[in-house]
């Protein structure tokens, strides 16, 4: 009842894998509703979607859009192993479906930004400080 109302049909499925960790765990649960083919241009940039292609493979992963400029969504992991978990495209005829996650749900928190590192972190970090010298300024 959360949820808002769709007429598509909505599944849940399991996250196999390390690739999106920190953000998904292995083993997170996600309900996903698939896109028609004429909402891919709404795919957001930077958000986490689950894209299945031709051969039937399925992936988890964070998309840069660019069916507009160039026909392809780029699927990045969020794994920091970049080695293991590289940076791909698929142009849109190798692309079946594209399901959008609407809830995940999950056994384990993810780390917080501070573990997980990158600019997040840095901001957190910057934030403590913010925090710091305005309490000197009281």
């Amino acid at each position: 009842s959360f949820l808002s109302p769709t007429r598509r049909a909505r599944y849940c499925i399991d996250v196999r894998g390390e690739s999106m960790e920190p953000t998904l765990m292995d083993r997170t649960r996600l309900v996903i509703r698939q896109l028609d083919r004429t909402e891919w241009g709404t795919i957001r940039d930077g958000a986490v979607y689950v894209v299945t292609d031709c051969d039937g493979k399925t992936f988890v992963k964070r998309i840069r859009n660019r069916l507009k400029e160039r026909g392809v969504l780029r699927l990045m992991s969020d794994n920091p192993d970049h080695d293991q978990y590289k940076t791909f495209e698929l142009s849109e005829t190798e692309i079946l479906h594209v399901w959008k996650i609407e809830l995940y749900i999950a056994d384990q928190m993810p780390p917080t930004a501070r573990r997980s590192g990158g600019i997040r972190a840095e901001l957190d970090t910057l934030r403590d400080r913010l925090d710091e010298l305005e309490s000197l300024l009281r």
